[in-house]
C-alpha cells in the first residue's frame, strides 16, 4: 500500500528559482495557445494527451530551449487539463495566471540539507530553502534526504511550496517504523 503526505513548507526563492516562478506561467500559457488552435476539432476527434504534447514538443523545445523536458511535461498537461475543462471562447482568451507559480516533475527535485534542490536545464541546478514549521516537519525532509520517502510532483511558489511525500508500507506487518517515528512527534 502506498501512503502520501503532503506538507506545506514556506520557504526562500532565490534570484536563480525566482526565473522559474516567472517562466514556467509563460510555458502554460504558450501550451493554452497550441491548445487553443485544437480545440474546434476536439467534439469530434478527441486528442489524447501524449498525442497533444508530441505535436507540438520540438516547437516548445525551439521555444524553451535549454530549459530541462520535464517543464514540457508538466506546463503541458496542466494547459492540456484546462483546454478539455474550459470552453473555446475561455481558451481563446488564455488562462491570464497572475500567480507566479512552478509545477516541479519528481524526476528533477530532491530534499539536500534542507533545501529543495531542482534542475533547471542540463547540469544547472537551483535550492530553495525550506523552512520547517515542526519538529514532524524537520523530520519527513530528513527522511526524505535519506531515501525514505519519494518526492511528488511539487508546487512552487514565491512563499511556499507543496511537496507530496510519497512511501510503500506493508500493513499486514507490525507498524512500519518510518510513520511510527513520525507519530510520535505529535
Amino acid at each position: 500500500m502506498k501512503v502520501t503526505l503532503s506538507e506545506i513548507y514556506r520557504c526562500r526563492v532565490n534570484g536563480e528559482a525566482e526565473v522559474i516562478l516567472e517562466v514556467f506561467p509563460r510555458m502554460v500559457e504558450w501550451w493554452i495557445g497550441k491548445a487553443g488552435d485544437l480545440m474546434e476539432s476536439w467534439p469530434e476527434r478527441p486528442i489524447r494527451y501524449s498525442e497533444f504534447r508530441n505535436m507540438h514538443y520540438y516547437e516548445w523545445r525551439r521555444r524553451f530551449s535549454g530549459w530541462n523536458t520535464h517543464y514540457a511535461q508538466t506546463s503541458s498537461l496542466i494547459a492540456y487539463t484546462e483546454a478539455k475543462l474550459r470552453s473555446i471562447d475561455h481558451i481563446s482568451e488564455g488562462l491570464g495566471v497572475k500567480m507566479r507559480y512552478a509545477v516541479i516533475h519528481p524526476n528533477i527535485a530532491w530534499i539536500r540539507d534542507g533545501c529543495l534542490k531542482i534542475t533547471t536545464k542540463p547540469r544547472r541546478f537551483v535550492y530553495v530553502r525550506l523552512k520547517p514549521k515542526d519538529r514532524r516537519q524537520r523530520l519527513l525532509l530528513e527522511q526524505a534526504e535519506r531515501g525514505e520517502w519519494r518526492i511528488g510532483q511539487i508546487l512552487l511558489t514565491g512563499e511556499w511550496t507543496l511537496i507530496p511525500l510519497l512511501r510503500d508500507v506493508e500493513l499486514l506487518r507490525s507498524l512500519d517504523p518510518i510513520l511510527s517515528e513520525i507519530a510520535q512527534t505529535d
